[in-house]
């Protein structure tokens, strides 16, 4: 992802073009969003003064939020490569990765 965290950058673009060159013909690709726990170290600092109720519910909505725009910001870069009759489908939920990887999942069905 770019330095702010939601866009793709000049490599994962490279990356997604070559994977796309190589499934263009998939009936259907997938994105999932993928958060790293680094992200919200900010929100765990919280959990120090506020109400953990509150803080766990902010948490939660915040990895959904970024997690929904990368996944948005991915689509439109596919459909930058493929076209706007592209079928894209857009999953509800994210996945938190053990490392500090950042982004979105493609996946590709044939």
């Amino acid at each position: 992802m770019s330095a702010g965290g939601v866009e793709p950058s000049l490599q994962c673009k490279k990356t997604l073009k070559e994977f796309l060159e190589k499934n263009k013909n998939s009936k259907l690709f997938e994105i999932i969003g993928v958060n790293n726990k680094k992200e919200f170290e900010l929100i765990k600092k919280l959990r120090k003064t506020e109400n953990k109720t509150r803080v766990d519910n902010l948490s939660h909505y915040a990895k959904l939020g970024i997690s929904r725009k990368r996944v948005l910001e991915g689509a439109w870069a596919i459909r930058e490569i493929l076209g706007d009759d592209t079928n894209i489908q857009l999953v509800n939920y994210t996945v938190t990765s053990k490392k500090e990887d950042k982004g979105f999942i493609l996946r590709a069905y044939k």
